[in-house]
């Protein structure tokens, strides 16, 4: 499948880290904090001990964490007396979970590249471009998901995340909730992202080819040039233009 990446403008950085994306298969991973979205990443978590399944997975995640807590340690019946009697008590432990999800790296696609509302907003009104990828499986651990549109946040049962935390791949699944739910504002998007749980701001070689750079409408001719004196030979070259008769970027 083919996926989409715009980029606002063919300056010297952004067409060196281009380069070395072609040059090397490579996908450049971002922080999600660094999104436009001041919801990404921002889950609601059930911060209530309901009962002693959870507060045993508490325990068990501070195990693992490398706190070693007893089933009978008097730790356990603090936390049961502060939440009967502290309503705004918050658990121990979700901080490290925000800790781990700005670790995560995420890279942002689309499939709507005939769309005038996505060029306009991320291609610098089309004065920038867009890369081509060819997608047809998972790689190095790497995931790549259709984004959800909803009016909630995502919900974390906190169960739920502390067992998981006793599992990566639990753990894993959990990012990928919080990375892969929107505002249903932003559907106009039709986002796919990749997952890089391990690692963001970094290129991770080897992983996808860009198959075409898809030169925008309105970019002007002394950045063409530069794209032409760079990628020709390297990798095929599209000239986008509005369509004649419909509301469509073609190429």
């Amino acid at each position: 499948m083919n996926f989409y990446k715009f980029k606002k403008n063919a300056d010297d950085e952004t067409l060196e880290q281009v380069d070395q994306m072609v040059c090397s298969d490579g996908v450049y991973f971002s922080a999600p904090d660094t999104f436009n979205d001041v919801f990404d990443l921002k889950p609601v978590f059930d911060l209530e001990l309901k009962n002693e399944s959870q507060i045993e997975a508490y325990r068990r995640y501070k195990c693992v964490s490398g706190t070693n807590i007893p089933s009978n340690d008097p730790r356990l019946e603090f936390l049961r007396e502060k939440i009967r009697t502290d309503g705004t008590f918050k658990l121990p432990g979700l901080g490290e979970f925000d800790d781990d999800t700005r670790k995560i790296g995420v890279s942002c696609l689309t499939q709507k590249i005939h769309s005038p509302t996505m060029w306009g907003h991320y291609s610098g009104n089309g004065k920038g471009f867009a890369l081509e990828y060819d997608i047809q499986e998972n790689r190095k651990g790497i995931t790549i998901h259709e984004v959800i549109y909803s009016p909630m946040r995502p919900i974390i049962d906190t169960e739920i995340l502390f067992m998981s935390k006793v599992d990566q791949q639990g753990l894993n699944k959990l990012y990928e909730k919080c990375c892969l739910t929107k505002y249903v504002d932003w559907g106009f998007e039709k986002e796919w992202r990749l997952i890089n749980p391990l690692a963001n701001s970094v290129l991770v070689k080897n992983l996808y080819p860009i198959t075409k750079i898809i030169v925008g409408p309105k970019m002007d001719d002394r950045e063409i040039e530069m794209i032409k004196s760079r990628f020709s030979g390297k990798v095929d070259i599209a000239y986008a233009k509005l369509s004649e008769f419909e509301y469509e970027i073609v190429f």
